[in-house]
């Protein structure tokens, strides 16, 4: 496991449950409380280093978990919802379930917050619109200038086009589309959200979009989840940018110099060694010449300094040294196009 961040949907744990989460990472849980049975639930793990800029919301709707990613992008924040909602036939369903999420996030939402939700659903939507559809005519006949919000609402979806992005979605699921399909798309469009998957990848706001530089559907794996396949998402912001940059650098292994207790199996180790490699060994002394003495001798100390070094490893092992240093990172002002002009000059 190498994500910054890790969404779990029906988590089914409880307040009282210890989750054991790999070394380096934390976990925040929403657990379903109306039932007396475990299910549902939302769960996200997330690496140490997040700590400062990760604010989870306490909230009252347990549909979903609310994650506030501060200055992600510029001086926004990222409004990181995740959903769980369970299917519409399911007794842990409700009809409500999209009003009570609507209802928070206008509670989060400012001019200064960026929203993106990533989940179960459990909706279909097909290839329905999930933007308002305006009527030309009526907005001259109106005379809603260009200015005003009105406007700006119900053309929210050429900003899309702006960014090269289809404003259609594609899809594999041709069905017909459920209540919560609906429900779903309405919420787009009250909200002025649109569905990235069949356009980019899963659910985020258009302002997102461009900053979405890798998805992938993982294949699926029983481990995960018992239907659904696992969706990996990467977000590349100067913030982002700047976070790897400046994350501490993995142990590297070395040998352990000398344990004085295996000084005899470390020679019969190296004796043994001899007698497998002596032909090898023979042949490189045999093949120095005056010609290219200097090389040839590299080689043979080489090939001898690696014979003592694999002995030692298999006698003695190997530690774990890890380094304080860090990776130089870029000014926030430094983007991609000073990365290209400097990569530019340098190939000159």
């Amino acid at each position: 496991m190498n994500y910054d961040i890790f969404i779990c949907t029906e988590s089914k744990i409880d307040n009282f449950d210890v989750l054991n989460v790999p070394e380096g990472y934390s976990s925040f849980s929403k657990c379903r409380k109306q039932f007396a049975k475990k299910s549902g639930g939302i769960t996200v793990i997330f690496k140490n280093e997040l700590k400062d800029i990760l604010n989870f919301q306490n909230t009252d709707c347990e549909f979903v978990l609310w994650v506030k990613i501060e200055n992600i992008i510029g001086q926004k924040h990222l409004l990181l919802g995740c959903i769980y909602i369970p299917p519409e036939n399911s007794k842990y369903s409700s009809q409500e379930s999209f009003d009570q999420i609507e209802g928070e996030l206008l509670s989060f939402k400012t001019e200064s917050t960026v929203t993106a939700l990533i989940g179960d659903f459990n909706a279909r939507s097909s290839t329905l619109t999930d933007y308002v559809v305006p009527d030309d005519k009526l907005m001259r006949f109106l005379n809603i200038d260009e200015i005003n919000d009105v406007h700006n609402y119900l053309y929210e979806f050429q900003k899309l086009q702006e960014k090269n992005i289809p404003v259609e979605r594609s899809s594999e699921d041709r069905g017909r589309c459920n209540n919560y399909g609906y429900k779903m798309l309405n919420f787009c469009k009250n909200n002025s959200i649109f569905i990235a998957n069949g356009r980019i990848c899963d659910d985020a706001g258009k302002e997102l979009f461009p900053f979405i530089t890798e998805f992938q559907v993982v294949d699926f794996d029983p481990l995960i989840s018992d239907v659904h396949c696992r969706l990996h998402v990467k977000f590349s912001t100067l913030a982002t940018n700047y976070l790897h940059n400046n994350s501490p650098v993995e142990g590297t292994s070395k040998p352990v110099r000398w344990i004085s207790d295996k000084k005899n199996q470390f020679v019969d180790k190296v004796e043994n060694s001899l007698l497998l490699d002596v032909d090898e060994l023979i042949n490189r002394i045999d093949d120095v010449n005056s010609i290219s003495f200097q090389t040839d001798l590299d080689t043979f100390v080489e090939a001898l300094n690696k014979l003592y070094l694999d002995s030692a490893i298999d006698t003695f092992g190997t530690r774990t040294v890890h380094s304080n240093t860090q990776r130089k990172a870029d000014q926030p002002w430094f983007d991609d196009q000073c990365h290209e002009k400097r990569n530019h000059i340098n190939s000159k």
